[in-house]
């Protein structure tokens, strides 16, 4: 399980393509770590509300807080996440409107980093720090694979973990076989040493068998 030091929150960086699996897997990786310890999420798609969407109808256990209330009295919601019992809390989104989501995640961390343990935020490829680690979300589809790649920094595999998502999309293009996709990245990629990227088949909304492979993700 992952360390905490000097009692600050982790911040776990999920990145790769827009995407519902980018989101269904931050939303499967917050539970996992809710069983450790205080976990947030913050829906990242004002447009289309993905995270909100998924998380009202996963059935899991989670407090739920609006952006909306979140904006109406910021000193309560602060208070009233320091305070929950509850693992798991879910900042939705109800209505469409853009939003400053890096302003929400710093505001979010800078008041509850003693709060809270871990921190799940979903960047794009471009806009990861180069000193951060950060897990990869691949779609997986050949498509999908090969405009992930080609949108990676140079820098990219000194800090990146990498993981499929199989939702069952398009399947007459998917990779489906774990080996297949690992050499694809390393070809796509020019890596020498193989790397391990295991693939999630996800059927549900609520963490159940994918648990060894999420901890597989923070071996290193």
């Amino acid at each position: 399980m992952l360390s905490k030091m000097d009692q600050q929150c982790q911040i776990i960086t999920i990145t790769g393509l827009p995407s519902q699996e980018r989101t269904v897997f931050a939303y499967l990786m917050a539970q996992y770590l809710s069983h450790d310890g205080k976990t947030l999420i913050l829906e990242k798609d004002f447009k289309y509300l993905t995270l909100s969407h998924i998380a009202t109808k996963s059935a899991v256990a989670f407090l739920e807080i609006s952006l909306e209330q979140m904006y109406r009295s910021p000193q309560e919601t602060i208070k009233r996440i320091s305070h929950t019992e509850e693992k798991l809390i879910v900042i939705t989104c109800r209505k469409k409107k853009q939003h400053n989501y890096s302003f929400l995640c710093n505001l979010l961390v800078h008041n509850l980093s003693q709060q809270i343990d871990y921190f799940i935020m979903e960047l794009e490829l471009d806009e990861i720090p180069s000193a951060m680690d950060y897990i990869t979300v691949l779609p997986n589809n050949l498509v999908d694979v090969l405009k992930t790649v080609e949108k990676m920094p140079d820098n990219y595999m000194n800090c990146s973990s990498f993981v499929g998502v199989n939702m069952r999309k398009l399947e007459e293009l998917s990779i489906l076989h774990q080996k297949s996709l690992e050499i694809i990245v390393c070809d796509l990629l020019q890596i020498m040493n193989q790397i391990e990227i295991p693939i999630f088949n996800l059927n549900s909304l609520k963490l159940g068998g994918e648990i060894h492979g999420l901890c597989m993700l923070f071996r290193h």
